[in-house]
């Protein structure tokens, strides 16, 4: 596998990243992991909106990547590892008869408070301490700039991700 730096930082990733959106099942999750990882494979990308419901992909990332560690703990230390999410979208409240859930007031955009509170509930779900990049999902044309700006970088001081970045701006 080839690797390059991530835009002008000094972190690497392979050349082909891995998009966690599609997991159903443990037993899937763990298998496409173990083939990405085999081939070289060091950069993982998922989403708390990715899976039904959503966050459900975070979920399953988390229980295939403790299974996969405790197997072999080299091929799947850490540090060797690039995991990255997104943030906008919150995971789902399942409400019955509401499609792909519902999203409360707040629980929806890039707020100080729903990053803030989406980074904790991602961590969780994929049971790690910390992201290497987390990225706004979309752009947020109710909060202001400044304002998403300043949650982002306390991720970062707060040691919850290295980077923070945009996708879909």
């Amino acid at each position: 596998m080839e690797y390059r730096r991530f835009g002008n930082t000094g972190l690497k990733v392979s050349r082909l990243g891995f998009g966690c959106m599609t997991f159903d099942t443990l037993d899937q999750t763990l298998e496409l992991l173990e083939k990405a990882r085999s081939y070289g494979c060091n950069f993982f990308d998922g989403a708390e909106a990715y899976g039904n419901p959503r966050g459900n992909c975070e979920k399953l990332f988390g229980d295939a990547y403790e299974i996969l560690r405790n197997r072999d703990p080299i091929k799947w230390r850490r540090s060797d590892l690039v995991i990255t999410t997104k943030l906008y979208f919150g995971p789902s409240k399942d409400v019955k008869g509401v499609p792909f859930g519902y999203f409360g007031e707040n629980e929806l955009g890039s707020s100080f408070k729903h990053i803030q509170e989406g980074i904790d509930g991602a961590l969780k779900r994929c049971k790690l301490d910390y992201f290497d990049v987390v990225y706004s999902h979309r752009f947020d044309d109710v909060t202001p700039v400044e304002e998403q700006v300043r949650a982002f970088t306390k991720l970062i001081r707060d040691g919850k991700a290295f980077y923070w970045g945009t996708s879909m701006w």
